[in-house]
């Protein structure tokens, strides 16, 4: 039932946000070379708080089932407790996928950001709030996001090929085939959704089953200022999948 799962979710939730909130260094990077991926984040120079937060998951219950999430979630400027906002929204969605398990990798993946969603309002009613953008692979693999964090694939052939869309005025433009802002446009960076804005989110999914073959990126708005020329180049260089 409904709330046996959510009364099962929450201590979960709440084991992993703790753990989410860990005192971490200015710079990190850490590999995960049985599942060919790497996290790595930086403060950076502006500003005194990182408020990305990543999780690599694998939830193996039998040989049969189970799952595998690489997430990263992202504070909303202006709003109150990003880094808390960030921390429930990863939380949430890993606890989802574990006790609501579902066949349909993109319902499941729905379904996690829903509930994301659902506890970050919950706590902050809409005064706190965090992006999201991730892969899940099930069976098969889908990409999720909710804001303006990104999935990019890799092909073998070079360069970065952006797969997700930003919830954002820019690409808001963008789809209406209206043009374009900048990435550092204050404006056109405001967010259309946000996980945490509670009715009405609709989370955004991407088939990556064409992509297997390719290295995916998952990114914050952090490195978005970067040329799309330097972005490519970093990723040619890095031996990882994902």
């Amino acid at each position: 039932p409904q709330e046996t799962s959510r009364s099962t979710l929450w201590p979960l939730a709440g084991r992993i946000a703790r753990w989410l909130n860990r005192t971490v260094k200015h710079t990190a990077i850490a590999d995960v070379p049985e599942l060919g991926c790497a996290v790595g984040t930086t403060t950076g120079d502006v500003r005194n708080e990182n408020q990305d937060r990543a999780v690599v998951a694998r939830y193996r219950p039998s040989r049969e089932a189970g799952f595998v999430l690489l997430a990263v979630s992202d504070g909303v400027g202006g709003m109150v407790h990003g880094s808390e906002c960030a921390e429930i929204a990863i939380a949430s969605a890993v606890a989802s996928l574990v006790f609501e398990r579902e066949i349909d990798v993109q319902l499941a993946a729905k379904r996690a950001v829903i509930e994301a969603n659902s506890d970050v309002f919950r706590t902050y009613r809409e005064r706190g709030g965090a992006t999201i953008v991730g892969v899940l692979i099930q069976n098969q693999a889908v990409g999720f996001s909710v804001g303006d964090s990104r999935i990019y694939v890799k092909p073998k052939g070079g360069g970065l090929q952006q797969i997700s869309s930003d919830d954002s005025i820019a690409g808001e433009l963008a789809r209406l085939k209206l043009g374009a802002g900048s990435d550092t446009d204050v404006m056109s960076k405001s967010l259309t959704q946000f996980v945490g804005m509670g009715n009405g989110i609709v989370p955004r999914l991407y088939d990556l089953n064409p992509h297997l073959g390719d290295g995916v990126l998952l990114t914050t708005d952090g490195a978005h200022g970067i040329s799309s020329e330097t972005l490519s180049d970093i990723s040619q260089h890095v031996n990882n999948d994902f």
